[in-house]
């Protein structure tokens, strides 16, 4: 588990992260790794309703600087609402991070998923 703090218009959350060795989930235009954030971050960084964060596509609009990342898991793929946070603070570094908005929660003790860009 490692410490996420995220600063975007005025607004500082301070989370838990899940460092996933296996999550290589990255933005196909820069090739960066992407911190994946349950709905409820989602929500309290972007206003952003959870239905807006389940229907990706037709949301994009909604927000400046919203972009879509492509995943693929077992058994399902699709798009994830996302924007580029440049106050964060992931473990140890510090800079500009790739946020994706999960349309759903993570886990009890976890509200979000890091992996490639730690690794």
């Amino acid at each position: 588990l490692v410490e996420v703090s995220l600063n975007y218009r005025g607004k500082n959350l301070r989370f838990t992260a899940l460092y996933d060795t296996g999550n290589e989930l990255r933005d196909p235009v820069t090739g960066e790794g992407v911190l994946v954030v349950s709905e409820t971050i989602a929500r309290k960084l972007t206003g952003l309703p959870g239905e807006a964060l389940a229907d990706p596509v037709q949301s994009i609009a909604l927000l400046p600087g919203l972009r879509l990342i492509p995943y693929k898991t077992v058994g399902n793929a699709g798009f994830l609402l996302a924007m580029r946070i440049s106050d964060a603070r992931i473990g140890d570094r510090k800079g500009s991070v790739i946020v994706a908005f999960s349309p759903q929660n993570l886990g009890r003790n976890y509200q979000g998923l890091t992996g490639g860009m730690l690794g």
